[in-house]
């Protein structure tokens, strides 16, 4: 056998096989309007991303995102575009383009939102479980971290906590891969120049995650009615 020969004799049978993809996904999107959408069966506000049938790569201006697919549609230029929501950290992805890798992907997801084939979301109580063992999990292994000292979180800390510069403890805290997860204002005062605000990063980006860095801040103002973070009044951080 020679490999070579192989090789273009596989590639050839994957093309005419994704032109196939393309060309069902093209007729089965104009057959239904020009959109197909899936609905988890359980509130949307309540599922989680197991309810979702298919998870795939797409390639982003900064970042490569794995998305659950919640939307297969036509846009204005008649290209094929896709919506839904990122694995990671659960917030909505839009207007991602179709590369012939994600064909088949696209074209199960498709058939299962049509009905063409079965796909059996996870039970409320698997579901339950499984989130609780994953945030038991993820919670044991990063305090596991921090009392060794190597984690994100306290890394992190160490850097930004000599910081006076908003931006500049911002910087810090990014280089140590955690995420913005909530923010807002910390004390409000007659104007914005009086108030505080916070920030509030973790390694996951989860809003409920109880072990993060918060920074408190003041604000400056950079035009009539416009102001920017300025400095750092306190950097706390709960492990």
């Amino acid at each position: 056998m020679n490999p070579q020969r192989t090789y273009y004799r596989l590639r050839r049978r994957t093309q005419k096989l994704q032109r196939a993809q393309w060309n069902a996904i093209v007729e089965l999107l104009s057959r239904n309007g020009g959109r197909v959408s899936y609905t988890p069966e359980d509130d949307p506000e309540e599922a989680g991303m197991d309810d979702f049938p298919v998870k795939m790569l797409f390639f982003g201006k900064h970042e490569n995102p794995c998305i659950a697919l919640t939307d297969v549609f036509f846009d204005k230029d008649g290209k094929v575009r896709v919506n839904g929501i990122n694995d990671k950290i659960e917030i909505p992805e839009k207007n991602y383009p179709a590369d012939p890798e994600h064909y088949a992907g696209i074209l199960d997801f498709i058939a299962i939102v049509l009905g063409y084939r079965e796909y059996p979301p996870a039970t409320p109580f698997f579901k339950r479980a499984k989130l609780c063992i994953e945030k038991s999990v993820r919670i044991i292994k990063q305090k596991a971290l921090c009392f060794l000292g190597a984690d994100p979180l306290s890394r992190a800390y160490r850097r930004a906590r000599g910081c006076t510069d908003y931006g500049r403890a911002v910087a810090v805290i990014r280089r140590s891969a955690l995420i913005l997860s909530e923010y807002g204002d910390y004390e409000k005062g007659k104007d914005k120049s009086s108030a505080m605000g916070y920030a509030y990063y973790t390694v996951d980006g989860a809003r409920e995650n109880p072990c993060g860095i918060t920074l408190v801040y003041t604000f400056r103002q950079t035009g009539h009615d416009s102001y920017a973070a300025d400095k750092v009044v306190s950097i706390e951080c709960n492990r």
